[in-house]
């Protein structure tokens, strides 16, 4: 049995045993002949959320099934845009994207270099 967990921030915490049940959960429902080109309906994340509180007694809500989606996306996002680098090699046994020193450096010299422009921007505004 596993017990709700929260991080220091207030923020859920989601364990690979609930992300799998939510994922079976829903995609039952594709098999069902449910169509989902714009994304689940409301009703259905809640009947996730009551499935959850069930198997694992936790009480989450559909708005939580929803961003929990959301996030999962965004980290696809991110894994599908390293893999497409044309150094970026796939490891099938151990799950990992490899990249040659070269092409790491750049990519991430350039992504923390972003973030240093933005921090900047940040710094200047005036609240």
């Amino acid at each position: 049995m596993e017990v709700e967990s929260k991080s220091a921030a207030g923020q859920t915490v989601w364990t690979a045993s609930q992300s799998t049940f939510v994922h079976t959960f829903l995609a039952n429902f594709i098999d069902e002949g449910l169509k989902t080109s714009t994304g689940f309906k409301k009703v259905h994340l809640n009947k996730c959320a009551e499935a959850l509180k069930e198997k694992f007694k936790l009480n989450r809500t559909g708005d939580h099934i929803g961003n929990h989606l959301k996030t999962l996306r965004r980290r696809y996002v991110k894994i599908n845009q390293l893999r497409s680098f044309s150094g970026a090699l796939w490891d099938e046994d151990q799950y990992i994207i490899s990249l040659d020193h070269e092409h790491y450096r750049n990519h991430f010299e350039s992504v923390c270099r972003l973030a240093t422009v933005v921090q900047d921007q940040l710094d200047d505004h005036v609240y």
